[in-house]
């Protein structure tokens, strides 16, 4: 599990999968980056991978990459409005 969540800090995923020698015949579907929050110099990630072998689907996620972010974010769960969810709740804006 560990190869697969730090593929997820990398700019190329598909590199740490084929590469980690754990998986043989693994393939990166999609990578998607975006703004996460108010700065544009925070990015999100995530990527959706096949590992063919072990026939299974991998949607992996990156977290927080620096302490600043980790600042934003924590400020902007605890003082931003909450809003309900569609599947029930209440959940950050």
């Amino acid at each position: 599990m560990f190869p697969l969540a730090a593929a997820a800090y990398s700019n190329y995923p598909e590199a740490c999968l084929t590469t980690s020698g754990i998986f043989s015949n693994a393939s990166l579907y999609r990578l998607a980056n975006i703004s996460c929050d108010g700065h544009s110099t925070d990015q999100c990630a995530a990527y959706t991978a096949l590992l063919h072998k072990e026939r299974a689907v991998v949607l992996a996620f990156r977290g927080t990459a620096s302490f600043a972010q980790l600042v934003i974010e924590g400020g902007d769960t605890m003082f931003k409005p909450r809003v309900e969810s569609p599947i029930g709740g209440m959940v950050s804006e």
